[in-house]
């Protein structure tokens, strides 16, 4: 049921976006569709997640030969957190790929460059922040005597 939810929501909320980023894009002069842009989102929630899931499992797994080793009983508290900063680099650099590729494909999807689209995605992402800002303000004064 939860993940039945969570599905439904991730969709809506990648719905709502792909429609702010078409009209942002299309604002800027490209030519595209929010059901074209769904698409793209669509394929780079499930990249990511399944990317995320495979490093997951190799960290995993490499804990577990670390155990199994004996590297936890026998290392110092310094080896032991030299293994934590190596999963956290690699973690950012995954990010950081995740990142450029998702530039990538909305670059060629939008016909702009990687920086526009970068610039279009983030004039697209701060619409709902303002947005959600304003109606939090409303409710403050209206509730304010």
């Amino acid at each position: 049921m939860s993940l039945t939810l969570g599905l439904i929501g991730t969709f809506a909320t990648l719905a709502i976006y792909s429609v702010i980023f078409s009209q942002v894009a299309n604002k800027f002069g490209a030519h595209t569709n929010y059901e074209s842009v769904l698409k793209i989102c669509w394929y780079q929630s499930a990249y990511t997640q399944f990317l995320s899931i495979m490093i997951g499992l190799i960290e995993i797994v490499l804990i577990i030969v670390a155990k199994g080793l004996g590297f936890y009983e026998a290392s110092s508290t310094l080896g032991l957190t030299i293994f934590n900063y190596f999963f956290k680099i690699v973690n950012l650099g995954t990010f950081i790929w995740f990142l450029w590729v998702s530039l990538s494909l909305m670059a060629r999807q939008i016909e702009k460059g990687r920086l526009a689209t970068f610039g279009i995605g983030i004039l697209a992402s701060l619409i709902p922040v303002v947005f959600i800002g304003i109606l939090v303000g409303l409710v403050m004064l209206a509730t304010s005597r």
